[in-house]
């Protein structure tokens, strides 16, 4: 679990608000997984899909992307949490060399958040190669 505390930061990162709807447990196994606090510069970040969420805010049940088509050399699942928003980077890097086919590979997961989500908002985090 990673937190990240942005005392005085009133603006919203850059990312697609995500409405908050699914409130109920999702049915299917989600695995837990360990999350940092900030995506790693270079990587692209993927799309993710909120399936549900605890009735406590505390647990999300996601459904990341976790490859693109080519052989992955590295993921990572971030988790930006402040007092008004938390955001969300699903992130890879890849190995382009050769012919690679444009598939989205994805996994459930399930994250922990630190507080529970409440009012906060939920970003996803722009589409592309991560920027330091």
């Amino acid at each position: 679990m990673a937190t990240a505390i942005l005392g005085g930061c009133t603006g919203m990162p850059s990312g697609d608000l995500d409405p908050v709807s699914a409130t109920t447990v999702p049915t299917s196994e989600y695995d837990a997984v360990a999350v940092e606090a900030t995506p790693h510069p270079g990587l692209e970040s993927l799309p993710w899909t909120l399936e549900g969420m605890s009735t406590d805010g505390r647990t999300l049940y996601l459904t990341v992307g976790i490859a693109g088509g080519c052989r992955v050399i590295g993921t990572q699942l971030a988790v930006e949490q402040a007092t008004t928003y938390v955001r969300i980077t699903s992130a890879i890097a890849e190995d382009n060399e050769g012919n690679c086919a444009a598939m989205l590979q994805t996994r459930d997961v399930q994250i922990q958040l630190t507080k529970p989500l409440g009012s906060r908002r939920l970003i996803h985090a722009p589409m592309g190669t991560i920027d330091s």
